[in-house]
């Protein structure tokens, strides 16, 4: 399989479409939309983009699920993501995925992945 140009190669704040299976406890599982927290750059040095998932549930006791809202969200042609569906982020449940995986359906501002970026990293990594 050739790989991916760089202008086809996923940048950070795109939305994409990916089903896992086999969850184990809280891991998510079926279709999701996930946003690439990771940018076009790294994905040129690598085969993997780092991403997080959106979901209906998430766990109320947690201050890192992140509310999703339309005008942070730009559809590209013919892709629609049920924000009332999939309305909230799991920053603790971040996740990588390889890149031949990624085909962008959306995109979210530079602001909202800056916001998300520091959410994750406070969510993965705990100041002590």
């Amino acid at each position: 399989m050739a790989s991916p140009s760089s202008e086809q190669l996923p940048d950070a704040g795109d939305v994409f479409w990916c089903t896992s299976e086999g969850g184990i406890g809280q891991e998510e599982i079926g279709r999701h939309p996930w946003i690439v927290l990771s940018d076009r750059l790294a994905h040129k040095q690598t085969t993997l983009v780092f991403a997080v998932p959106m979901t209906s549930n998430p766990i109320p006791h947690r201050l890192t699920d992140i509310l999703v809202t339309t005008p942070d969200l730009t559809f590209l042609e013919g892709a629609k993501i049920d924000v009332s569906k999939f309305g909230y982020v799991k920053c603790s449940k971040p996740r990588h995925w390889c890149v031949s995986r990624v085909v962008v359906v959306a995109r979210f501002s530079r602001f909202f992945v800056k916001k998300l970026r520091n959410v994750v990293f406070d969510s993965v990594c705990p100041q002590v």
